[in-house]
């Protein structure tokens, strides 16, 4: 290169890496890997990287998932920013406190780190499952999730203690926890049989507080099991009075059947049943059935003449007309990327035939399956 070029190009991946956006910061972290793998970097230029990461690191959360990620093409500077991560899990900011443990896990399922890190980065989390502070009782919940059995082990009698917490998220993301962390333990179905025992406990209660109601709606779909009066303590909550308690019941039981613990049918029903109130004398059954019909997902396509007319209906009660719009637009959503889909199967058979020989579709990206 002329004079003067290299170091130009390498300066303007810096400022990137300073500025960029998350995406960008992903990208310069691979482009400078590749140069340190051909040995094109002075230590300075290295040293540089590390300390910019390191700010980003230290000042906003939403940039660890990237510079993990762009860590794995630039391994030598791992071992010099995790500690980094693991600074972020003391914030007060339980949002922040998730991030950075997402990122250390990530950074943990690439084999980059050492064995103690995430065991550590624990011990960090587990006393905070106890805080003051409901946001960071959520942070840790999340966090320990994330890092699964083995660092997080030791905290899951803490973990199931915030089942009852006064707080919903925090409800809910204990329970998600504790669904997560039991996945190897033999005696999962019996400790997680108990687990949803005690949310069930909590929602007969429509005076207690929509966000615990929300939070045990979310607990259920996310331990992935019934008991035999599951789904109908779910159902129970779709005509509630609070727009995020129906949300929650509606979404839970998608939950269930896409995780295989309810029939298409029990969904089916539900979505006929709710459609059922769209007609009823009462406001409030009207409203909830909108709601509850946006929240249901593919099941309820079928009654989107029936939102419409709702919608449409300029004698309708406010809050029912807006409730309808919004599942209408939802389901519009929806119904185009189903739509988009089987256009794109279409193509793939309509090229299998062409070519005389079939392929199977990719695999589901690996985790795929909150509020």
């Amino acid at each position: 290169a002329p004079p003067g070029v290299w170091e130009m190009g390498v300066a303007v991946l810096l400022a990137h890496l300073r500025d960029g956006m998350p995406t960008a910061v992903e990208v310069v972290c691979h482009a400078l890997g590749k140069l340190m793998d051909m040995h094109y970097l002075r230590v300075e230029v290295l040293d540089s990287a590390r300390k910019v990461l390191a700010q980003r690191l230290r000042a906003n959360a939403s940039i660890h998932q990237a510079i993990a990620r762009g860590l794995t093409a630039m391994r030598s500077l791992v071992s010099q920013l995790w500690p980094v991560l693991r600074e972020r899990l003391s914030s007060p900011h339980g949002l922040d406190m998730k991030i950075a443990a997402e990122a250390l896990a990530a950074l943990d399922n690439q084999l980059l780190l050492s064995e103690h890190v995430l065991v550590s980065s624990a011990a960090v989390l587990g006393p905070r499952l106890m805080d003051e502070d409901w946001i960071v009782r959520l942070g840790a919940c999340y966090g320990l999730a994330a890092f699964g059995t083995k660092a997080a082990g030791p905290y899951l009698d803490h973990i199931l203690e915030l089942v009852e917490d006064e707080e919903g998220p925090v409800v809910a993301a204990a329970a998600a926890a504790v669904s997560k962390l039991l996945h190897d333990k033999t005696d999962r179905r019996f400790q997680l049989h108990g687990v949803l025992r005690r949310l069930q406990a909590r929602l007969p209660d429509n005076e207690s507080d929509a966000w615990v109601r929300a939070g045990c709606c979310q607990g259920i779909g996310s331990v992935g099991l019934v008991l035999d009066d599951t789904v109908q303590v779910l159902s129970s909550h779709l005509t509630d009075t609070e727009v995020i308690v129906v949300e929650a019941a509606a979404q839970a039981l998608r939950q269930l059947y896409l995780r295989g613990a309810i029939d298409s049918k029990v969904l089916d029903n539900t979505a006929f049943e709710t459609a059922s109130q769209l007609k009823s004398q009462d406001w409030l059954h009207r409203w909830a059935a909108c709601v509850c019909l946006g929240a249901l997902g593919p099941t309820a396509l079928p009654y989107m003449q029936d939102l419409q007319a709702r919608a449409s209906d300029e004698d309708e009660n406010a809050f029912v007309h807006d409730a309808a719009k919004q599942s209408l637009n939802r389901l519009a959503i929806l119904q185009r990327s189903e739509h988009f889909q089987d256009r794109s199967l279409d193509r793939m058979h309509a090229a299998q035939s062409l070519v005389g020989y079939s392929f199977s579709p990719p695999e589901p990206p690996h985790g795929s399956v909150r509020a």
